[in-house]
């Protein structure tokens, strides 16, 4: 294995090896999942009523939207979930693949495949609450609401469908900027993930939350010449938001980098609260 970083037919042994250990888990996962979808979007019905304004769908799938965004930063997160006890870890150290293989093996076994379920248990959810309104007799206006669901969890949904040439450079710069800001989130997620061993989500969110603190407070010292300096100029603003963007790939970059060196330093013991 010293030949190669990184072998494709060693990664296809590890997704397989995946797939049999913890397809169950994950068949087990999804169904919780539209389990959830589905009594959101029968809760939202029920507190509208017999309002069957449009806008209420669209409200529900914005709603449900939020909350797979939500799932997919606690895969982020859990991403070493089949790591957390001693035998499973165990288990995963001694498979014949190297460290790249394994990180990757993991990350796409939890986060790509685990948002694709997600997506796929929404749409069940979706498909189970027209069927349940059908038979009631209730909201029976409302159809399937994938495509709403879709437009909102799309990432260039500030862009408007199909209005790519009538939105403004600053438009275009914030969306940008607010969907780097949404990876770099998810980037920061993997991180803590990695370090943490324990309520890796909980703490995830935890030191989210800080460094929003903590950078509300550093940018109140010089707020003011920010936005005296943005005031006005389009151009300014775009140039912000671009940079910013730019500072943010770079960090998130550097969070999943620093995530990989982490796991190559995963043992087989790791303490209580942390991996190591």
């Amino acid at each position: 294995m010293k030949d190669k970083v990184f072998c494709f037919g060693r990664f296809g042994n590890l997704m397989r090896w995946l797939a049999v250990s913890q397809g169950s888990q994950l068949l087990r996962k999804a169904a919780s999942i539209a389990a959830v979808f589905l009594l959101m979007e029968l809760m939202l019905l029920l507190m509208m009523g017999d309002y069957d304004n449009p806008w209420v769908i669209e409200f529900m799938m914005g709603m449900c939207a939020a909350t797979y965004f939500f799932i997919v930063l606690s895969f982020f997160s859990g991403y070493l979930g089949g790591m957390r006890d001693k035998r499973k870890r165990v288990g995963m150290l001694m498979l014949p693949a190297t460290n790249a293989e394994k990180f990757v093996a993991m990350f796409v076994w939890t986060v790509v495949i685990g948002a694709v379920a997600a997506l796929v248990s929404m749409a069940v959810a979706d498909t189970l609450r027209w069927g349940i309104c059908q038979l009631l007799r209730w909201h029976t206006s409302f159809g399937t609401g994938m495509e709403y669901f879709l437009t909102n969890i799309c990432p260039m949904r500030a862009f408007g469908a199909n209005r790519f040439s009538s939105v403004s450079a600053v438009g275009m710069a914030s969306a940008v900027l607010f969907n780097v800001w949404l990876v770099w989130h998810c980037s920061l997620f993997m991180l803590v993930g990695t370090l943490f061993r324990r309520m890796p989500t909980f703490m995830s969110f935890v030191v989210s939350a800080s460094l929003f603190l903590v950078g509300m407070y550093c940018f109140s010292f010089v707020s003011d010449s920010i936005f005296a300096w943005l005031d006005g100029s389009d151009i300014h603003m775009t140039t912000f938001a671009y940079v910013f963007s730019a500072a943010l790939v770079a960090e998130g970059l550097l969070n999943v980098w620093l995530s990989y060196r982490l796991f190559c330093r995963l043992t087989v013991g790791g303490g209580r609260w942390l991996n190591f």
